[in-house]
C-alpha cells in the first residue's frame, strides 16, 4: 500500500504597508500658526523647512514686513516687545486646498514695537489668515491684521 504524501505549501500573505496619510490641512495650519510664535530660532527653522513649500509666497500687509521669512509672514508680531503674550485660533475652517483662520494676539506692550516705546498697556489684534496648502505644505498665505 502506498501512502500518499501531501505537501503543504506555505502561503505568504503580503500585507501592504499602511498608506502615509498626510496631516490634514487644518493640522498643518495650526502647526504653522504655533510655529510663528516659536522663540527658538533652530526649532522655527526646522518647522519652516517642513511646513512651507520652497515656492511659498505671501500676500497682504505681512509681505512688506517679512517677505522672506515664512513663519513671520503668518505672524509678524515681535514677541520680545510683549510679555504675557498669547496667540490663539478663534475659528478655523477648510475648503478645498484652502484653510481660513481667525487668530487673536494679546499681550502687554513692554518694549519697542513698530517704532513705539513700551506703554505697559494690554494690546490685542485680530487677524484673518488664508493659507493654500498642497501636499502637506503651505504654498501661499494671505493675511489681514487689525489692532484694537
Amino acid at each position: 500500500m502506498t501512502q500518499a504524501t501531501a505537501t503543504r505549501e506555505r502561503t505568504s500573505i503580503e500585507v501592504p504597508a499602511a498608506p502615509v496619510v498626510p496631516a490634514s490641512r487644518i493640522d498643518v495650519a495650526r502647526e504653522a500658526i504655533a510655529l510663528a510664535a516659536e522663540p527658538d530660532a533652530e526649532a522655527q527653522s526646522a518647522g519652516v523647512e517642513r511646513l512651507f513649500a520652497p515656492s511659498f509666497r505671501v500676500f497682504g500687509p505681512a509681505r512688506d514686513l517679512c517677505p522672506h521669512h515664512a513663519a513671520r509672514a503668518l505672524n509678524p508680531v515681535d514677541y520680545s516687545a510683549f510679555e504675557e503674550s498669547v496667540m490663539s485660533i478663534q475659528r478655523i475652517s477648510e475648503s478645498g486646498d484652502r484653510v481660513v483662520a481667525h487668530v487673536r494676539f494679546e499681550g502687554t506692550h513692554i518694549g519697542t514695537f513698530c517704532g513705539r516705546p513700551g506703554t505697559g498697556r494690554r494690546m490685542s489684534a485680530d487677524g484673518l489668515l488664508t493659507l493654500r496648502i498642497v501636499g502637506g505644505q503651505i504654498e501661499e498665505a494671505w493675511s489681514v491684521l487689525r489692532w484694537r
